[in-house]
């Protein structure tokens, strides 16, 4: 501290009186000095440091006269505030940049950022600060900082910052402080909006069917929903290993975060069995030129056509069912595989009318039940021979024939005497052949 003295009472004895005050308390120093000089008074800041408390020097000189302080006096104070360090101001507004060095508010979570802070030394040395920040929603994770800056002069510092995943868009203010030696110098806070960290993915919801028919045009609904933020330019493809051609298409091209996406799938299955069709769904959104990929596998079963026609040997159809492994039909879907087919071996018309199986297509022989091995669209023939019931009685004998014979067939009469005499110069001659069945007798 400098007291100047030079221009009063020179030459003469001066009473002195220096008083501090301050939130320590006040100190007083007092004493005779000769007048008209300057005095330089040394003093040491100690602990406990008041940061930023003012502190107020009252110098008070009376000029002494035979040892005598007289009421000849003049006043000064000076102030003074107590600092640990130099103080440190936060240059402009800090900001943030992602991973392209792109100045950013809008922040997808789950990712890595900088802050930029530029920070001002306002002391006359050189001195280390510490930076820390907060956010007020808690989804900002970053360590503190420290950054040494020159005398009166600036620097730059890059925070990195952590995201943390969010499932919604919220609003949130960054705090940046700056420290010295513990104590808070200055502060500033930006505005951000926290995304969810990516558009998507999308799930499976709901498939409309995994069952298929072979050789036939089948419609598949898949409902997926998007778990991210908005997913905008949606794209699909669809491939499978059971068809050659299936064709996507999507119930829109943008899907807000939560909403739901239907794709309609068209295919004909060229292939019987189990298969796998591979959907792919791409898109983007609007912070950022990434394009995101979602494959899903949907596995499906191929059923192919199995058909066993009854018929007659000259085409008529036959009403009557089959059996399909116990099942009772004339057609069924099924997966490819072995299975065991049987027909009625007779099929009543009427009392007199009936169809009796022969033999089957395809060289299955000539039993009702056989055993087929179905890979692919597979139709069998069971063929029936028409058969009529035949009453014949010779009314002169009484000999007779009766039983069901072949559409077609010939009936061979029992034996009778070609002619019969009645011993009165006539007699009854046998002039019938061979009886052809073509339909029963009235």
């Amino acid at each position: 501290m400098i007291i100047n003295l030079e221009n009063v009472f020179s030459g003469q004895q001066v009473y002195l009186t220096i008083t501090m005050s301050g939130p320590s308390g006040t100190q007083e120093y007092s004493g005779v000095i000769p007048g008209g000089y300057a005095y330089y008074v040394p003093f040491e800041i100690v602990p406990p440091i008041y940061n930023g408390a003012t502190y107020t020097a009252q110098v008070t000189a009376c000029l002494v006269v035979n040892n005598a302080i007289t009421p000849d006096c003049v006043s000064g104070s000076a102030n003074y505030v107590e600092e640990d360090h130099p103080p440190a101001t936060i240059v402009g507004t800090p900001y943030i940049v992602n991973s392209n060095n792109q100045e950013v508010t809008a922040l997808p979570s789950n990712n890595t950022y900088r802050l930029v802070v530029s920070i001002e030394n306002t002391g006359y040395i050189s001195y280390t600060y510490t930076v820390e920040v907060s956010d007020s929603a808690g989804l900002i994770s970053a360590q503190p900082m420290q950054v040494t800056v020159p005398a009166q002069g600036e620097a730059t510092i890059n925070v990195p910052i952590y995201v943390k995943p969010s499932n919604n868009p919220i609003s949130d203010t960054i705090t940046v402080s700056v420290y010295g030696d513990g104590y808070l110098d200055n502060s500033a806070s930006i505005g951000i909006n926290v995304l969810p960290s990516r558009p998507g993915p999308f799930t499976i919801v709901s498939v409309s069917t995994t069952i298929l028919h072979e050789g036939e045009q089948n419609v598949i609904t898949i409902t997926l929903q998007n778990t991210g933020y908005t997913a905008s330019n949606i794209e699909v493809t669809a491939v499978s290993n059971i068809a050659s051609n299936v064709y996507a298409v999507p119930s829109t091209t943008q899907v807000d975060s939560g909403g739901d996406l239907t794709v309609t799938l068209y295919l004909t299955p060229t292939t019987a069995g189990n298969g796998v069709i591979t959907l792919g769904l791409t898109y983007s959104w609007p912070f950022g030129s990434g394009v995101f990929i979602d494959t899903f596998k949907i596995n499906v079963t191929v059923l192919t056509q199995l058909t066993v026609n009854l018929v007659s040997v000259d085409g008529t159809p036959v009403n009557a069912l089959a059996s399909i492994n116990g099942q009772e039909t004339n057609s069924l879907w099924v997966t490819p595989g072995t299975y065991v087919i049987s027909v009625p071996g007779t099929v009543s018309i009427s009392n007199d009318e009936q169809y009796v199986f022969d033999y089957w297509s395809n060289g299955y022989g000539t039993s009702t039940t056989i055993t087929v091995n179905v890979n692919g669209p597979t139709t069998l023939t069971a063929y029936y021979i028409k058969e009529y019931y035949v009453s014949i009685t010779d009314p002169v004998t009484g000999k007779s024939v009766s039983g069901w014979f072949n559409k077609g067939s010939t009936v061979n009469l029992p034996s009778i005497p070609p002619s019969i005499s009645y011993n009165n110069g006539s007699r009854l001659v046998f002039q019938v052949g061979p009886a052809v069945i073509q339909h029963p007798r009235p």
